[in-house]
C-alpha cells in the first residue's frame, strides 16, 4: 500500500473523528441551551432584566461546533471519494497488469514451442512435445 494510500486513510479518519466529537460539542450545547434553562446562571440584574442582544459563550460554542461539525464532514466525504476512485483506478491498473502477463506467457509459450520444433528437427529426434 502507497504512503499516499495510508495518508488518505488517516485523513478520512481524522476527519471523521473531528466531525464526531463536534457533533456531540453542538448537541450537548444545544441539550445545555433548551432542556436545562434552570441549570443555567440567571442573568445579572443591573436594573435592567431584559437579556443582553449580544451572541452568548454557549451560542458561539455551538456556532463555532457546527461549523466544524459540517467542514470536517464535508471533508471526510472527499477523501473518501478520492480514496474510491484510487481504488478504482489501482484495480483496472491490476487488470491491465494481469492481462499483460497472461499475454506476454502466451508469447513465451510460443516461443518455447517453436524452438523445441527447431532442436528437433536439427537432431531429427522426436517431437518432445508436452
Amino acid at each position: 500500500m502507497s504512503n499516499s494510500s495510508m495518508d488518505s486513510k488517516k485523513y478520512r479518519w481524522w476527519f471523521a473523528g473531528i466531525f464526531a466529537v463536534s457533533l456531540l460539542v453542538f448537541l450537548a450545547g444545544q441539550v445545555w441551551e433548551f432542556a436545562a434553562p434552570s441549570i443555567q446562571s440567571a442573568p445579572p440584574s443591573h436594573g435592567n432584566n431584559q437579556p443582553s442582544d449580544g451572541i452568548s459563550a454557549l451560542n458561539l460554542v455551538s456556532i463555532a461546533s457546527l461549523a466544524t461539525s459540517i467542514a470536517s464532514f464535508f471533508g471526510f466525504l472527499i477523501t473518501t471519494r478520492i480514496a474510491w476512485r484510487k481504488e478504482r483506478r489501482e484495480g483496472e491498473f491490476a487488470d491491465l497488469d494481469l492481462e499483460r502477463k497472461k499475454l506476454e506467457l502466451e508469447s513465451l509459450r510460443l516461443d518455447m514451442e517453436k524452438k523445441r520444433k527447431e532442436a528437433s528437427s536439427r537432431t531429427g529426434g522426436p517431437d518432445i512435445s508436452p
